[in-house]
């Protein structure tokens, strides 16, 4: 028996592989870093023009990945912040303006869009 194509998930992965596509995701420095949260990994992609990363909960937990508490701080210092950056999701294109908080930035992935269910996101951080 053959299953319709599902055309929402055709979608979200064509939006995945475009993200991906950029240069920035295929020729930027790789480094890992630590968020403080559990079972998460974070990995940012850097090059002369742009810092991004990918932040994905890996393991199961007591907490859902769009509301967990992530530090970027790390993140962040690549691009030599004062108090202020802004962090947008690169699959919706939502964005905020952060502020440093006790030395950290932290960032919960549903104040840019990420909803319940979802397991990872693409972010670009800035200055503002």
């Amino acid at each position: 028996v053959e299953e319709p194509p599902d055309l929402e998930l055709k979608q979200a992965y064509e939006e995945i592989l475009k993200v991906t596509a950029q240069d920035v995701f295929r020729n930027g420095t790789f480094q890992l870093f630590e968020s403080g949260v559990w079972g998460a990994v974070t990995f940012m992609r850097q090059n002369a023009a742009r810092t991004v990363a990918y932040l994905a909960q890996i393991s199961e937990a007591w907490h859902k990945f769009h509301s967990a508490t992530f530090d970027i701080s790390a993140l962040a210092q690549t691009i030599n912040p004062s108090d202020h950056i802004e962090v947008t999701n690169l699959l919706t294109a939502n964005s905020i303006r952060l502020q440093r908080e006790d030395g950290a930035f932290k960032l919960r992935p549903e104040q840019i869009g990420v909803g319940e269910g979802t397991e990872f996101c693409f972010v670009e951080v800035k200055l503002v």
